[in-house]
């Protein structure tokens, strides 16, 4: 397959492609939903540590140095997440995105129930974090380009 050279060329071969991969109304709800329970996820993800850091710290007996990076690796692999998100939906679209923000918040979860010390739990936070950088990225522009006819494009 041989890609457009020129921007007419291009513009041309994206609405072509448009017309040819829309969404089906129920692909559009799927999609949706899908978007919306990452960014309330996403939240979850970055507020649901302040309650779980007494168990924590009581259970692997942390210093107050591990404490702060229990919580604070969870920004960090969001500040990863986040341009990473932006050229996910660049290179292969916001659905594929939001499946792989999906699945870093997965991986995460079951790193963090399933760790046997302190870095597998840094480890579970941080690919959490990346998940929250790519869904806060791409469920914004998702939803906003979430349409039918495109007169109606951002209407939700």
């Amino acid at each position: 397959m041989s890609y457009p050279s020129t921007t007419q060329e291009y513009l041309a071969y994206k609405e072509s492609m448009a017309d040819s991969h829309e969404p089906t109304r129920g692909g559009r709800i799927l999609g949706c939903s899908a978007a919306m329970a990452g960014a309330a996820v996403n939240g979850y993800t970055l507020c649901v540590v302040s309650g779980a850091v007494p168990q924590i710290t009581e259970a692997f007996r942390l210093s107050l140095d591990e404490k702060a990076a229990v919580v604070s690796v969870n920004v960090i692999g969001a500040m990863l997440g986040g341009p990473l998100g932006g050229a996910v939906a660049d290179s292969h679209g916001r659905r594929y995105g939001l499946a792989l923000a999906s699945f870093a918040f997965a991986l995460g979860a079951a790193l963090m129930m399933m760790t046997p010390g302190f870095y597998v739990l840094l480890l579970g936070r941080f690919v959490a974090g990346v998940g929250t950088g790519l869904s806060g990225v791409l469920s914004p522009i998702y939803l906003s380009e979430a349409r039918s006819p495109a007169h109606s494009r951002a209407r939700l």
